[in-house]
């Protein structure tokens, strides 16, 4: 009898774990239970009771949600931070990542019509707790793109590394060199073109590791190094500039005893402490490989200390500050270091069905990484006294969520800023009327003031289709009768893309510019334009793809006065991926 009830017993438990119940007829008595008397085979009716719900996981990064800090989701734990209810998560997980391949390997080569050539390969790698990734890219472009001033070509090598060496603790390590040959025009020469070759180099490393269940520590270092030259003759001085970048940061949990919270307890918020320190340096001229000169440097120290978020009532309120020092050259020459408190305040909340509300209002102090002044834009030259904006800088914003398909945000901004960051043309500067047309970053005279607001809308219609749109439009304050060069009025940018089956896509990409001042002063303008970026994609079997695309302008498309770009252009090309 024990056999036999050992192996009901044994189907028993195998059918609950499988989602089905053992349905069988009970006994009328005990003497059923005998073993002479049980049958040789025990007829069952299992009923299938199983039931799937193919539901989407909540994420914690909800749309319904306000963004919040990365810190509130570092772990998959149960941690109720200082937040109101509605923004406070009962749990805290992370989504799974994707698998990944050991390898992956994607070419990409297209003709771009008029007179045009790109292509690039990525290469991809996952060893381990370690993933490296390798891309070269190459572009070539003649005459008729470049409206007649010569070839233009750009070539760049990247590469990345990351190794996880512990649960919680990270290295990342990424180089790049960006290379241009380009032709610009000289004033003394009839207009002619002369060629020039501008170098980037970037590294940066960010180690980040985990000192408690909680805590995290983080230090990054980022180098550029910036270098223009001609390629022929000596009409040209060569530039030469570096900038260097150190980052810590400690986040800690700590305690706070929240007098709007009777009886709660005490109140645990995220506190970052940290110091950074930027360093530039620059020269030009004969002797710019040298760089001894300490009439052309200047630097930034930083420390700062964040209250991610306090509880306020109904609001979750954020609080910093910054104190700055910086030296710079000023206006009258002379070398000075200053120093600044940077407050930092910002307010969210919630009210009613899908709407939330932020406030906030900061003080800063910056100054741009030289790819984006120089590198990312052509015909520029370097300024080696180029001081960082001060600003104070303010906006509100109401976002209304629809679900996980629709967000719509409008906003208002104001900022007031000082020695604000504008292109002028060196033709104009008399220590470089010889020199060729190009354009120089320099700091504003006066302080302006930047009012304006925007209107963005992302929306999901289909699960196939899917739209975003972001309208942006400033008043600008400087002095009477002054204009803040190459800065529109109006911007519009806006993506859509429709996702077929079989790996068919269609997207279009379209941006505006409202009209823009080459000058301080004067009626010179540029007109505004409407740039339309369409392009059909097909993959083929998950490995070959076919795509066909390019940019059609309507109105004069020209970044800079005198520098048209092609108005249309056509891109056909094939994509491999292993």
């Amino acid at each position: 009898m024990v056999k036999h009830l050992l192996a009901i017993n044994i189907l028993v438990i195998l059918c609950g774990l499988g989602g089905f119940n053992l349905y069988a007829q009970p006994p009328e008595s005990e003497e059923q239970l005998k073993a002479e008397d049980l049958p040789e085979v025990i007829r069952a009716r299992i009923i299938d009771t199983t039931q799937i719900w193919l539901l989407p996981r909540a994420r914690f990064k909800d749309s319904a949600k306000p963004q919040l800090i990365p810190s509130l989701a570092l772990y998959t734990k149960e941690r109720r931070w200082n937040l109101p209810p509605i923004l406070t998560p009962t749990k805290v997980s992370r989504t799974a990542p994707l698998p990944r391949e050991d390898y992956l390997l994607r070419l990409t080569a297209y003709p771009s019509l008029p007179d045009a050539l790109f292509y690039q390969a990525t290469f991809g790698g996952n060893l381990d707790n370690t993933r490296a990734f390798l891309h070269l890219n190459r572009g070539q472009m003649g005459d008729e793109r470049t409206k007649k001033r010569g070839d233009y070509s750009a070539d760049g090598i990247r590469g990345g590394l990351t190794h996880q060496h512990a649960e919680r603790s990270e290295l990342a390590v990424d180089a790049a060199l960006d290379l241009k040959n380009l032709n610009w025009l000289e004033v003394t020469s009839g207009n002619s073109l002369v060629g020039k070759e501008v170098q980037q180099l970037r590294t940066a490393a960010r180690w980040e590791h985990g000192i408690s269940q909680r805590g995290r520590t983080a230090i990054s270092v980022n180098l550029e190094e910036f270098r223009l030259r001609p390629t022929q003759g000596e009409t040209q001085p060569e530039y030469r500039a570096t900038d260097v970048r150190f980052k810590l940061d400690l986040e800690t949990p700590v305690g706070i005893q929240n007098p709007f919270h009777f009886g709660r307890g005490v109140d645990i918020n995220p506190i970052h402490v940290g110091a950074a320190t930027e360093y530039t340096t620059a020269a030009h001229g004969p002797d710019a490989d040298e760089l001894a000169s300490r009439d052309n440097w200047s630097t930034i120290f930083r420390l700062y200390l964040r209250d991610e978020f306090t509880s306020v009532k109904w609001f979750a309120m954020g609080i910093g500050v910054e104190g700055v020092g910086y030296r710079e050259r000023g206006r009258d020459e002379e070398e000075a270091i200053h120093y600044k408190v940077n407050p930092h305040v910002a307010i969210t909340t919630h009210f009613g069905e899908g709407w939330s509300f932020e406030l906030q209002g900061k003080r800063k102090i910056e100054r741009a990484k030289l790819s984006e002044l120089y590198f990312d834009a052509d015909y520029l030259s370097l300024n080696p006294f180029l001081r960082p904006e001060k600003a104070w800088d303010g906006n509100v914003t109401l976002t209304r969520h629809q679900g996980r398909r629709f967000e719509a945000k409008f906003s208002g901004f104001a900022k007031h800023v000082e020695d604000l960051v504008v292109l002028e043309e060196s033709s104009k500067n008399s220590e470089s009327a010889a020199k060729g047309i190009s354009w120089v970053p320099r700091n504003g005279e006066k302080p302006v003031q930047i009012f304006g607001g925007s209107v963005g809308m992302t929306a999901y219609i289909t699960n196939r289709l899917e739209t975003q749109v972001r309208y942006t439009h400033e008043v600008h304050k400087p002095n009477d009768g002054e204009r803040i060069p190459y800065r529109p009025n109006a911007l519009l940018d806006l993506h859509a893309a429709f996702h077929f089956p079989s790996d068919f896509h269609i997207e279009l990409d379209g941006e505006f510019r409202g009209a823009r001042y080459p000058d301080e002063v004067g009626d010179r303008i540029l007109e505004p334009y409407f740039l339309l970026k369409p392009k059909i994609s097909k993959f083929i079997e998950n490995h070959v793809g076919l795509f066909i695309g390019g940019n059609f302008a309507i109105g004069t498309y020209a970044l800079l006065d005198g520098y048209e770009l092609a108005q249309n252009y056509f891109d056909f090309g094939l994509e491999l991926k292993f």
